[in-house]
């Protein structure tokens, strides 16, 4: 059977900050200080972007730092922050040495400070943060959730024989969705034949996990990735690999290059390529003044988000939702408006009455927001092969 590729892509885009931010600063006019993780990656630099946002929505001013991936940039970011007198200090530790550095310094100094995106995975430092007096709060993705999610999308889709590619032992997002995949999918009867981790900045190392793990398991079904370099390089692997099943591709994150790769897959088709929007945001927010908890809402405007605003991104999105509807007579019907045929031309090559082919035309315009009949050819045409 000839070899096919599909792709599954979850987008871990964080809905944050607005309440954090308002614990912050319940008065504008403040000053706070931002430390983010590695400029230029793409779903960071949205992190970065929506947190600055969500300060200066609440009318406060930002001094923005990057820590760029160390434990000793991050000291002088906060060093840098303190000796700005910041109102205020919101943070990503990627690791969790860092968890250890900027809340003492910031206490020391006595300046508030939230976490967002990340929060540590050890129960000690969670409640020695949770302790400190200037604490107001964190909101960070459910990773665990995130590769749970996808473990089930797979499953849904009949894979049972997974590859696990993903970052180093050690990076809480990956550890986090791995763990939440694996349980998943070994408790929905799959079986994980391997996972590759791999150091960051490590050479080729994306796609020599991938090619490494496909040459060896040649019997399994799917791919699982944690990040978009190594869902690209699933895809590159599958590609060049003659096999006689179909291997689908799950993965957690996009990026343009991403994006682009999922338009011209040739079998975006029968809903095999599923893009959730999972906003499961873990909030623990302490206020300042009460210290009462409350639920952070999902609150970026989509309109800032560059994610929302891509309007390929946003075409799928509408074709997937369909699709996801859409059952074997429902793809004989998309087959045949694919050839322009008419109604009557339909009930007789599906067997059915006029009015159920006019029924089920209508319920597919209205699930992917098309316009009309032609609205709809035109989405199935853009996307599918």
């Amino acid at each position: 059977m000839k070899k096919k590729t599909a792709v599954a892509a979850v987008v871990m885009s964080t809905a944050m900050m607005l309440s954090g931010a308002s614990a912050l600063a319940e008065d504008a006019g403040r000053t706070v200080g931002i430390n983010s993780w590695v400029a230029g990656a793409y779903a960071l630099d949205i992190l970065a972007n929506n947190a600055q946002y969500a300060v200066e929505a609440n009318g406060d001013e930002t001094l923005v730092f990057n820590d760029e991936g160390n434990v000793e940039k991050l000291t002088s970011n906060v060093e840098n922050m303190i000796s700005a007198n910041v109102d205020g200090a919101l943070w990503m530790g990627m690791f969790e040495n860092m968890f250890a550095v900027g809340p003492s310094l910031l206490e020391n100094a006595g300046i508030p400070f939230a976490l967002y995106d990340k929060v540590p995975s050890d129960q000690g430092m969670i409640d020695a943060i949770q302790n400190r007096n200037n604490f107001a709060g964190a909101v960070a993705n459910d990773n665990y959730d995130a590769g749970a999610s996808m473990a089930q999308i797979a499953l849904d889709n009949g894979n049972k024989k997974v590859l696990i590619a993903g970052a180093e032992v050690g990076d809480p997002n990956t550890d986090a969705r791995v763990a939440g995949f694996s349980e998943a999918f070994e408790a929905g009867g799959g079986t994980i034949l391997s996972v590759t981790r791999v150091a960051t900045g490590e050479a080729n190392g994306e796609q020599q996990a991938c090619d490494n793990m496909l040459a060896a398991f040649p019997e399994a079904d799917c791919f699982y990735c944690t990040g978009e370099n190594f869902t690209l390089q699933a895809m590159n692997v599958i590609a060049k690999t003659p096999l006689d099943h179909e291997v689908k591709v799950y993965g957690t994150d996009l990026n343009p290059t991403l994006l682009e790769n999922l338009k011209r897959n040739p079998y975006l088709s029968h809903a095999v390529m599923s893009i959730r929007w999972d906003f499961s945001p873990l909030t623990s927010l302490r206020k300042l003044d009460g210290g009462t908890r409350d639920s952070c809402p999902p609150s970026i405007p989509e309109s800032r988000d560059i994610f929302y605003q891509d309007a390929e991104l946003t075409g799928m999105l509408r074709l997937e939702r369909m699709l996801n509807e859409c059952d074997s007579l429902d793809r004989e019907i998309i087959d045949c408006l694919l050839r322009e045929e008419s109604y009557d031309s339909i009930s007789e090559s599906c067997f059915v009455t006029v009015s159920t082919i006019k029924y089920r035309v209508k319920k597919m315009i209205g699930t992917a927001e098309a316009a009309d009949r032609r609205d709809l050819i035109r989405l199935l045409r853009e996307y599918l092969p």
